[in-house]
């Protein structure tokens, strides 16, 4: 791969001497009347560069061309779809599109080359032809609550520009159900009881004597949107150009359907029944109209029917003398045949079909003993993974086993199916994913997706690496070169486009609109001697902009809630840049083990800058471990430590003794501007005395 400044990676491209040098203040963009999500993503990154476009009546002329493949005109070789051919010329900057996607994907790589220079716009002069190596590049995410949805639309327009195309997004009891407003009501309720629990959503997941997993309350923020929004966010994803697959749980996962309606559970006894019977008429004529409301709203061409984590089988009367795999088969049998008749694809969750065993211990299909014994239930899950040779070949297996299993994917092929790897991210990392070119081969390995199971929210998905996941997938499924050997130049790209990233997501990064900087000398604070970096041997990293002076007086803080001294700043900035690391022996919490998902955990937070105004006013920086500070021995992307998404690696190298340092750097972007700041204070929260906060440099972003 090497270093490469369009992400994801080109299957070709070429760039020649010299530049397009365009007056900002003469720029014309034409777009075809089909490639409106390309023409929007290109003016966005125009006004984020201070340049407002005029829009030209034709192509000749203009200084931005953006379009489709000319009818009759055929390109040797055939341009694949989505795929698209960048041209940047001394004139002009054209790109072509096999379809409207492909115009939006080579809009994106053209906003990655453009940048102000001497007062001028200029990009480099490239041909590029590009397209796909995987047609399905999805991210599985639960339904938005209402107050979230501008940044949900904000991740789409985002997740479109990394070459995304599929939206698995999991509808449970989040949208209004005419038929049925019952399941909101229960959706609701069983919300607020969770949340309410001692200990969370998690403890009440654990709180019975037998087997089940996770709530999923954070979907639709524990409510529910009405069909219309629904159908708003379907159209706006359409509209750049990714393809929402609704997903309604089915059999597991199914609190919603079975809270509203207990006579259908398959332990009738539980006060939180997250499984119904398949045995029961009533369940499906329950789903189906379920189904019939989705598909309404949805119009897909295929529907996720959950299906993972099943562990009650064959438990109520109807269906005790009945095998698993009967019991499975027959469930997905009535489902599939349901979908097929009105044109739908089913896509499950495969675990249940895979007859594992790693270490000893019974996976997926595999009958297993119940591991709430010591809590007075002596149970044995009944095996499924027979039904495998009994259900429909045209589903779509979504594969979240292949971490467990290095050969799931073949075990499918074998018999029939289709793959998807699922679950890329929290349970297993995309970047830790080894022979991909040999695993992600043949036709039947359809692509992947990233999936999250948090809060729809910025905060969430980034404290719970589902952004980092998203840039580093993105690379292995579009590019069809992809393999072991570039997953360190994949994770420094991630790393150069972080602040970006954040940026297009609601945040406002101050060195990406300015290159104006005042370094701030440390030594009036300074009380501690940073010994690690002398003789040390490293590099500033192209992920980080600021410049940084480093000396050898620190400021350091210790837990036991320690202040340091002030730094005197005395000057008006619109941000400030601190490089720093920490010594701690913590691991980052995901959301879903908060009491509350929708708040951040004080776990993580170790301490706070301290800014104050010469008016005596002023603003805090929460400093969290995983977030926005990491250790120093730590590598970017190395761990869930180390994947900070408000955090860049700016400086990596080894000290005296070979050992790998890393320093890293976060920005705080300035809500009053025009105010001077007259002093900054680290302040280390905690009571565990090994803990410790190192600042090493602080810069002003002047500009």
């Amino acid at each position: 791969m090497g270093r490469f400044p369009i992400y994801p990676c080109p299957q070709w491209a070429e760039f020649g001497s010299g530049q397009l040098r365009l007056d900002p203040a003469k720029i014309a963009l034409w777009a075809d009347s089909a490639c409106h999500g390309a023409a929007a993503l290109t003016t966005g990154r125009l006004r984020a560069l201070g340049i407002e476009p005029t829009t030209a009546d034709s192509p000749d002329g203009a200084a931005i061309v953006l379009g489709l493949s000319p009818e009759g005109e055929r390109l040797e070789p055939p341009l694949p779809a989505e795929g698209y051919i960048l041209k940047v010329s001394p004139q002009t900057a054209v790109v072509t599109g096999a379809d409207a996607s492909g115009c939006l994907y080579g809009a994106s790589a053209l906003c990655q080359l453009l940048r102000r220079l001497d007062g001028a716009l200029a990009v480099p002069l490239v041909q590029v032809r590009d397209w796909p190596a995987k047609p399905m590049r999805g991210v599985h995410i639960y339904m938005p609550g209402r107050a979230e949805i501008p940044f949900f639309k904000d991740l789409l327009a985002w997740l479109a520009s990394l070459r995304y195309n599929m939206l698995f997004l999991e509808v449970g009891g989040g949208m209004r159900y005419d038929r049925h407003p019952e399941v909101n009501e229960a959706w609701q309720r069983f919300c607020r009881e969770a949340r309410a629990f001692p200990g969370g959503p998690q403890a009440l997941q654990q709180s019975q004597p037998y087997p089940k997993d996770s709530t999923h309350t954070e979907l639709a923020d524990g409510s529910f949107l009405e069909k219309s929004e629904v159908s708003d966010i379907v159209a706006f994803a359409k509209s750049v150009g990714i393809e929402v697959v609704p997903e309604l749980q089915s059999l597991s996962h199914a609190y919603y359907m079975v809270m509203a309606h207990p006579e259908i559970a398959e332990r009738p006894w539980d006060p939180y029944p997250d499984t119904y019977c398949p045995s029961n008429p009533r369940s499906y004529e329950l789903y189906f109209d379920l189904v019939d409301e989705v598909l309404e709203v949805f119009r897909p061409r295929m529907l996720h029917i959950g299906h993972d984590e099943a562990y009650t089988f064959g438990i109520c009367d109807r269906c005790r003398h009945k095998s698993g795999a009967e019991l499975l088969a027959g469930d997905l049998n009535k489902i599939h045949d349901y979908l097929a008749a009105r044109g739908v694809r089913t896509v499950l969750w495969g675990d249940k079909l895979q007859n594992i065993i790693i270490g000893g211990v019974n996976h997926g299909g595999r009958a297993r003993r119940s591991e709430w014994v010591e809590r007075g239930m002596d149970h044995t899950m009944l095996e499924t993974y027979q039904a495998v040779d009994f259900v429909p070949k045209d589903m779509l297996i979504m594969d979240w086993y292949w971490s467990l299993d290095p050969l799931s994917e073949r075990f499918f092929h074998r018999k029939g199916f289709d793959v998807i790897f699922g679950n890329f991210g929290n349970n297993f990392a995309p970047a830790t994913f080894s022979r991909w070119p040999e695993r992600s081969a043949g036709e039947h390995i359809t692509g992947a997706e990233v999936s999250t199971w948090c809060d729809v929210s910025q905060y969430a998905l980034g404290h719970n690496l589902a952004l980092f996941n998203m840039l580093v997938s993105a690379n292995m499924l579009w590019w069809r070169n992809y393999s072991d050997r570039d997953r360190a130049d994949t994770l420094a790209a991630v790393a150069a486009l972080q602040s970006s990233a954040a940026e297009s997501l609601g945040d406002r990064v101050p060195s990406l609109h300015s290159d104006q900087y005042l370094p701030v000398p440390l030594s009036g604070a300074g009380n501690y001697t940073e010994t690690a970096l002398v003789g040390a041997t490293g590099n500033w990293t192209e992920a980080c902009p600021v410049p940084f002076t480093v000396a050898t007086a620190a400021v350091q803080v210790r837990s036991g809630a320690e202040l340091s001294q002030a730094i005197a700043i005395g000057r008006q900035a619109t941000g400030i840049a601190f490089l720093h690391y920490c010594l701690c022996q913590r691991q980052p919490r995901p959301t879903w083990g908060y009491a509350d998902p929708d708040q951040p955990d004080d776990y993580n937070l170790l301490g706070r800058y301290l800014i104050t105004y010469t008016d005596g006013s002023a603003d805090e920086v929460d400093i969290r471990y995983g977030d926005n500070i990491a250790r120093p021995n730590l590598r970017y992307g190395e761990d869930e430590a180390s994947s900070c998404f408000w955090a860049v690696p700016a400086w990596e190298g080894y000290d005296r003794a070979n050992a790998p340092v890393t320093l890293w750097a976060t920005e705080w972007a300035n809500p009053s501007p025009e105010k001077e700041i007259q002093d900054i204070k680290l302040h280390c929260l905690g009571d565990d005395p090994s803990e410790r906060i190192v600042l090493l440099a602080v810069t002003l972003i002047t500009g």
